[in-house]
């Protein structure tokens, strides 16, 4: 069978990490590692050797294994698990060292793969490589994000913002944006829906409660969709009723340091001098940077590149990614906007099309 040509992008990086192999190991039930090499969406465990690709699942994914571009596939019954039946076929070298994805918690490691599994073997943790590897998009990966951010945006304009209203609860709008965006193609929600009003704006990520919207009330949305395994992220604020000054004032704020950390996202920069960028500003007008101003988005919704005071990755083309400031104070609500930018050869590319303007409802 046909490899996918990611798993030879990344069998491409074993010379410069010193392996022989690498093994994908999905615990969760978001199985995205294995469906963004192999195509097909399931839970088990992936083996890229120099000469092989071996996938093992179970029986609940043999349909839905088939799809994957893989040279192997093996079926493990129910009572052995995935790491040990991989060890059985006698497919991974001893004599070569293995690298293993670092989201695999360290006690899994220890136990699944070194003590239970491969306990002659030479295994390291290698950090995050998939995730390097699928944060350079290809055309029609950066085409699902645009359709994953065209339904959030649609989904927003016609369906969330005419039913904001004094006495909606909080919770009431986040059923509301899981289920539109449902009926417009995702596939689930990106992240649990946050809608924060009133004081509750003020919690960076707070989750939607019973609380009943009010007049006068900043009311925070930050929320994206998963369209054909790639995410939207988006995040607006709505003024319910006429704002205030001091509101107007600080939402003012917030669109102007996003417009310049967009302004500067070109190919090679830095991700910690575009989180100073957004903290100089900030500290300069009296508040303080209190989150990552920013994160990559693709199959997961937060990945690479990263924008900590302390990040090296610089910007390449064909990365997704979000800039997100925001002026939380306690007892009054907070105003984050949030943008999805794509880096191109000559700069970057918007691909939020909402209005940054502060939408009032009366």
């Amino acid at each position: 069978m046909e490899e996918h040509q990611r798993i030879k992008r990344l069998r491409s990086k074993f010379g410069e990490l010193k392996i022989g192999g690498f093994f994908v190991y999905e615990r969760d039930k978001t199985p995205v590692f294995i469906r963004y090499l192999t195509g097909a969406e399931v839970e088990g465990c992936l083996y890229v050797g120099e000469e092989i690709s071996c996938l093992v699942t179970d029986g609940r994914f043999i349909e839905e294994s088939r799809k994957a571009k893989v040279s192997k596939i093996i079926i493990t019954p129910p009572d052995i698990s995935y790491g040990k039946r991989l060890a059985q076929e006698n497919i991974v070298e001893k004599e070569k060292r293995i690298g293993v994805e670092s989201k695999i918690s360290a006690r899994d490691f220890i136990l699944g793969f070194q003590r239970d599994w491969f306990p002659s073997f030479d295994l390291v943790l290698i950090g995050d490589l998939v995730e390097e590897l699928a944060s350079i998009k290809e055309k029609r990966e950066i085409a699902k994000i645009k359709k994953a951010q065209q339904i959030t945006e649609l989904v927003f304009e016609r369906h969330i913002l005419p039913e904001i209203r004094p006495g909606i609860t909080e919770k009431s709008l986040a059923a509301k944006i899981s289920y539109w965006g449902k009926e417009y193609g995702a596939e689930t929600d990106a992240f649990e829906p946050i809608v924060l009003s009133g004081p509750r704006s003020a919690l960076p990520h707070g989750k939607p409660t019973c609380r009943k919207i009010k007049k006068g009330d900043l009311l925070q949305f930050d929320f994206g969709y998963f369209y054909q395994g790639y995410c939207s992220d988006f995040s607006r604020v709505v003024a319910v009723g006429k704002p205030t000054k001091k509101q107007k004032e600080i939402y003012q704020l917030v669109v102007e340091v996003l417009e310049r950390a967009i302004l500067a996202s070109r190919p090679g920069i830095e991700g910690r001098v575009l989180n100073k960028i957004i903290s100089d500003f900030l500290k300069e007008k009296g508040f303080q940077l209190l989150h990552s101003p920013g994160h990559g988005v693709g199959i997961l919704p937060h990945t690479y590149p990263e924008f900590y005071v302390d990040s090296e990755n610089i910007l390449l083309p064909g990365q997704v990614f979000t800039l997100e400031p925001g002026i939380y104070l306690p007892g009054w609500g907070g105003i984050r906007i949030e943008d999805l930018i794509l880096i191109t050869k000559t700069g970057p590319q918007n691909l939020t099309q909402f209005p940054k303007d502060l939408r009032t409802l009366t």
